[in-house]
């Protein structure tokens, strides 16, 4: 009998590699996409293949919260930043393919919140949960995120529909 629902078996980062593609990004490409998408079906499902190949998923969140530095990196010093902290010419290209779809808001903000989720999923009851929730929250970021943050300029006619003005009070005792 297999694992019960939430369990996980350790599966050696070399054979997760070789399992899910990673070493040719096929399966973070895959789930990319699915992100600038902001599909929460094929993210949902991405995370359901992960969690159905019994991979580390510790191990998937590492990959995945480097694979949101390099993105951001490239964004903001470009390629050269890249060469300088040991990025080889194939994952510079697999960095290169992907990181026009997000702003470097996005990328920093996605970083941070998969560094930050980290623990939370590998103690987790429901580990494999834990990253769904994780990965739908990012696919909804750019969305959530302020439009500043996300490179996007409110047209002047909406910028002044921000925020209503806070109802004045009747002082108190009357």
């Amino acid at each position: 009998a297999g694992p019960g629902r939430g369990q996980q078996i350790a599966v050696a980062p070399e054979i997760l590699l070789q399992d899910l593609g990673l070493a040719g990004q096929d399966a973070l490409k895959e789930l990319f996409a699915a992100l600038a998408a902001q599909d929460c079906a094929k993210t949902a499902l991405f995370c359901r293949t992960l969690a159905g190949r019994e991979v580390d998923l510790g191990f998937f969140v590492r990959e995945l919260a480097d694979t949101l530095r390099s993105l951001f990196l490239l964004r903001q010093g470009g390629k050269d930043s890249l060469t300088q902290i040991g990025a080889t010419e194939n994952e510079i290209a697999f960095y290169e393919s992907v990181a026009p779809s997000f702003t470097a808001g996005y990328l920093h903000a996605a970083w941070q919140m998969v560094l930050e989720s980290q623990r939370s999923i590998t103690t987790s009851q429901e580990p494999a949960a834990s990253l769904e929730l994780l990965l739908v929250n990012l696919a909804f970021l750019q969305q959530l995120l302020p439009a500043a943050l996300a490179g996007i300029r409110a047209p002047a006619a909406d910028a002044q529909k921000e925020m209503p003005p806070h109802p004045t009070r009747a002082p108190a005792g009357n």
